[in-house]
């Protein structure tokens, strides 16, 4: 038992390198590359996860279904045989290629590593995508990276039951893998979802700052990246202080950036805030298409949203919720009354993710455990 896992690894890697090509000439999911790496659960003490940990490159495709190469980190419990898989889509971790999930796994700076270590004890390998490049709140890629990163692992571990989870920016981008995943990738046997703090309408809030706070620069980062029609209405909106910002915040991971301003106004060219630009058009259509809610997941799904949250207002966690099950859904909605705390802070946010996080383990167990599936859309107001 002990050696099963360094022969698949090694396996797969041969195989990989030598069927490695383009990103151009493989289908979605394919693996391309693992490499050995190690994972620490801190900075500090350095305590490396419980796991054996591999780097892997896979192929994937982006908003216009271009071939891509996306990167994970596959984490898989040490002295056990065929277990479940939980992918965990991250939250922000900033646009810096510095701070990407699988680079702060390695340097013990992933703030979320609590989460995944829970996801371990339980036995469960646990895949942590990376994000590609510019695509904050872009449901499409984001939701490519969680499945095709899916994909890629099972061709490292084998196949089996998959559950998706995350929270913030990783609640959105499950969400959305939740929609895409029957036709994107039929292949994968999902058993369950657990998507937390989902940002599931990005029209929410009528222009307000506070919507997109200090990543407003990653935001407009990713739109005119996926959208190259809104780089010209980006640059005329900004002053020279705005297009400053937003080059400095694609050099920025996410604790760089929650030191900037959150106000906006600053860095337009009529002295309005981005937000209030974003609901016009031509930003606004843009907007619209990344709403959530518009189709609906086939698998069981627990949504968890703190009441207080001062950054996903749980009014729109509540309308995906009524939106999924209007639409046949298999839906459970938990809110955690977490009192609030400097409103506008972002702790209202933070506070609710490892609260949030326990319950989706235990959904996900239940799930995994094949147990009777919950009716919750009886019990959503």
């Amino acid at each position: 038992m002990r050696l099963r896992w360094p022969i698949t690894l090694a396996m797969a890697v041969c195989v990989a390198l030598g069927s490695a090509g383009a990103a151009h000439g493989q289908s979605a999911g394919q693996l391309l590359s693992a490499t050995a790496v190690t994972a620490f659960v801190d900075p500090v003490a350095r305590v490396s996860f419980p796991a054996g940990a591999t780097r892997i490159t896979y192929s994937s495709t982006d908003i216009r279904g271009h071939r891509t190469i996306g990167t994970a980190t596959v984490l898989v419990p040490r002295n056990q045989s065929r277990r479940p898989m939980v992918v965990f889509a991250p939250g922000t971790q900033g646009e810096s290629p510095r701070c990407t999930a699988s680079n702060e796994l390695e340097s013990g700076d992933f703030y979320e590593g609590f989460a995944v270590l829970n996801l371990l004890q339980r036995g469960w390998t646990v895949v942590v995508p990376d994000y590609p490049q510019a695509s904050y709140l872009m449901r499409i890629p984001e939701a490519h990276a969680v499945l095709d990163a899916a994909s890629a692992a099972q061709r490292l571990v084998g196949d089996g039951p998959v559950a998706l989870g995350g929270y913030s920016q990783g609640g959105q981008a499950v969400a959305a893998a939740a929609e895409l995943a029957p036709s994107y990738a039929p292949q994968l046997n999902i058993v369950g979802v657990y998507a937390g703090a989902v940002q599931a309408d990005l029209t929410y809030g009528s222009g307000d700052d506070s919507v997109f706070g200090a990543e407003t620069g990653y935001l407009l980062d990713a739109l005119g990246a996926n959208y190259p029609q809104l780089e010209k209405p980006i640059d005329t909106m900004l002053n020279p202080a705005g297009r400053a910002m937003l080059v400095q915040s694609r050099n920025q991971c996410e604790l760089d950036t929650l030191t900037e301003p959150s106000s906006t106004d600053q860095y337009t060219v009529d002295g309005r805030s981005i937000a209030a630009h974003l609901v016009q058009q031509p930003f606004h259509s843009v907007l619209v298409e990344q709403r959530l809610g518009t189709v609906a997941p086939r698998t069981p799904v627990l949504i968890v949203q703190g009441t207080n949250d001062d950054s996903v207002a749980a009014q729109q966690a509540r309308q995906l919720a009524h939106d999924w099950c209007g639409r046949g859904a298999n839906v459970s909605y938990t809110e955690l009354d977490i009192p609030p705390a400097l409103p506008g802070s972002g702790i209202g946010h933070a506070a609710a993710a490892l609260p949030a996080d326990q319950l989706g383990a235990d959904f996900l167990a239940q799930r995994f455990a094949q147990a009777p599936e919950p009716t919750g859309c009886a019990q959503i107001r």
